[in-house]
């Protein structure tokens, strides 16, 4: 099974985007979307094209691995962008913000 919904999702990224990102006509980007299985049966290149747009691997691509992982980096830098916005528009004096 492919996950390129999640990454997709993840990414806040649209068919059409992605389309245009990967060089693989809105139509298939449509069929592997409304039906992840046929990615499977996509030729490599294509594959290797939607990876790289999602900026994955193609293993990852057909078996999810890391999604997890991806998902916490995106909610944490979402979560520090805010807080940065928040120190920008609310502190009077300089503060700074160091994350490891």
């Amino acid at each position: 099974m492919a996950y390129i919904n999640q990454y997709m999702e993840l990414l806040g990224m649209t068919r059409k985007q992605l389309s245009e990102k990967s060089g693989v006509s809105p139509s298939l980007i449509c069929r592997y979307v409304n039906d992840p299985d046929t990615l499977d049966n996509a030729d490599w290149d294509t594959r290797k094209r939607i990876a790289e747009a999602l900026d994955i691997t193609v293993h990852e691509l057909h078996n999810g691995r890391d999604y997890k992982t991806k998902v916490l980096h995106s909610e944490i830098i979402k979560a520090t962008e805010h807080l940065a916005r928040l120190l920008r528009n609310y502190a009077s004096d300089p503060m700074y913000l160091n994350l490891t």
